[in-house]
């Protein structure tokens, strides 16, 4: 049986797109709704897999609400703003006073990444890295696995990243990138992944219908410069996906 509080983010990605298919916005109002009134458009954010889909009965959809918030709150999200506020909202361990550094900027391309890195030679590296192909933040989307930096700056546990899983798969359906650069092996997990970067940089993978390509995370290259030139190529490949 599926257990919601232990689900991998493809299988999370695929919860909440059943969610919305089934017309679950909120497993509770604060206020009566008139639920006769002619329904809202929501933009639908991943494609239903159909065995998932079907593992999960109708019946099953206000316990797997219940048993995890994070997938009613990311459903209910029509916009990126209702959305940054969900993930503000959401009560985890790793939330912070500090509101969340969550998907930012604009653009076709949508970078992807573990967590906010506090260090400022990382965020250096990971600009000159965007600029070289013509990207900054506010050309390119931001959007982190879990949006406060963790204890100590430990890589995100997996239950951690599983967590915000419907947060990060309801912000791609509402960011619509054309391609999504992920930078390290925890990111480019989300296409299902389980392999080292070193085995699937460079390759394009494919999340919720989007091209992705995964590439070493700037906080790598700074302990193994050696590893810039594959990455440049990369970066590259990436930069010639978004050409029109």
């Amino acid at each position: 049986m599926l257990d919601a509080n232990h689900m991998t983010i493809a299988q999370a990605a695929d919860a909440l797109a059943w969610l919305v298919t089934a017309g679950v916005d909120c497993p509770v109002d604060a206020a009566p709704r008139n639920w006769l009134a002619a329904p809202v458009a929501v933009a639908m954010p991943v494609t239903v897999a159909p065995a998932f889909a079907a593992a999960v009965p109708r019946a099953a959809a206000a316990r797997i609400a219940a048993d995890n918030p994070a997938l009613a709150l990311a459903a209910a999200a029509i916009d990126l703003s209702a959305l940054h506020d969900a993930v503000t909202a959401f009560d985890h361990p790793l939330r912070q006073a500090s509101p969340p550094q969550w998907l930012a900027g604009n653009g076709a391309a949508l970078v992807l990444t573990d967590m906010p890195d506090a260090d400022p030679a990382v965020q250096r590296l990971a600009q000159r890295m965007l600029a070289a192909i013509g990207l900054d933040t506010a050309t390119s989307q931001q959007l982190p696995l879990v949006p406060w930096a963790t204890p100590a700056g430990r890589t995100p546990r997996e239950a951690e990243i599983s967590a915000y899983a419907p947060f990060v798969a309801r912000a791609i359906a509402l960011g619509a990138p054309q391609a999504i650069l992920a930078f390290g092996a925890q990111a480019a997990a989300l296409a299902g992944e389980s392999g080292g970067i070193a085995t699937v940089r460079g390759k394009w993978l494919t999340v919720a219908g989007v091209p992705m390509l995964a590439t070493f995370h700037p906080r790598q290259l700074l302990k193994q410069p050696e590893l810039k030139r594959l990455a440049w190529a990369d970066l590259q490949a990436f930069a010639a996906r978004l050409a029109p």
